[in-house]
This record gives C-alpha cells, sequence and structure tokens, in this order.
C-alpha cells in the first residue's frame, strides 16, 4: 500500500515517540526494526527512487540495510536518513527476495546477530542520505 509523503512521515513519527517514550524494551526494539523494516512495506513505492536516480550494487544495498538496522537499533534516527533506509529496505527486498517480506525476514533473523556484533565491533556505521533504485 502506497501513502503520501504525509503519511510517511506520520507513520515514522509514531514509531521514533514510541522508541523515545517510556515503553519496555522489547517495544522499543520492536518499533525501531519497523522504522526500517516495516515501514518500508508500508510506504515506499514499488520502486524505491534515489535522490540522485543512481543504482546500487546489491552488496552496497546490503551493507546500508544493515547500518540502518543497527542504527535503528541503537539509536534515534534522524528523519532524512530513516526514509533513505525505509526505501534501501524495500530496494533490497525487491532485489534480493523478489519482493517477498517472509523469506527477507528470515533471512535479517538469521543474520541479524552477526552483522550487528560487526557493525557494534566497527563503532557503527554511517546512515545514507538517499536510497537505491530498484530494478
Amino acid at each position: 500500500m502506497n501513502t503520501t509523503r504525509h503519511e510517511d512521515r506520520s507513520v515514522t513519527e509514531r514509531l521514533c515517540r514510541a522508541i523515545r517514550g517510556r515503553r519496555s524494551s522489547a517495544m522499543k526494539a520492536a518499533a525501531a526494526v519497523l522504522i526500517v523494516a516495516g515501514v518500508a512495506g508500508w510506504s515506499a513505492p514499488t520502486s524505491a527512487q534515489s535522490t540522485t536516480g543512481a543504482e546500487w550494487p546489491l552488496e552496497e544495498i546490503e551493507k546500508a540495510f544493515w547500518a540502518c538496522d543497527y542504527a535503528a537499533s541503537t539509536r534515534l534516527v534522524e528523519m532524512g536518513s530513516a526514509i533513505a533506509c525505509s526505501r534501501l529496505t524495500e530496494a533490497l527486498r525487491q532485489l534480493k527476495f523478489d519482493g517477498d517480506f517472509n523469506a527477507m525476514l528470515n533471512w535479517w533473523q538469521q543474520h541479524k546477530e552477526a552483522e550487528h556484533r560487526a557493525l557494534a565491533k566497527a563503532g557503527g556505521a554511517s546512515l545514507p542520505r538517499s536510497a537505491p533504485s530498484a530494478r
């Protein structure tokens, strides 16, 4: 389901408030994951548009996805990066998993711990300000 930019911002702002608010750790973690994984499924168009129009290699999309996922799990992500992260999550879902959310979810669950551990050891990674185009 595609939504307007206003609706995208509203959903993301509610999720950010849930993370900042007085919620349980489990609720905060779930909200963080939704910012990165769920918002893409609800709000991103089928073809995630890049602000530059350039296409990214799948390896770079995956690397940026993990940076976004780690950041959303460990700190508040500012709006511009959250939007770029949701778009690149959609591009990853389309390119690597042929649009199959459940396949992506299973992959994420299998790799999250190792990817987050590597990013923590490296001190994190910078977040994207633009997103790739899905083919």
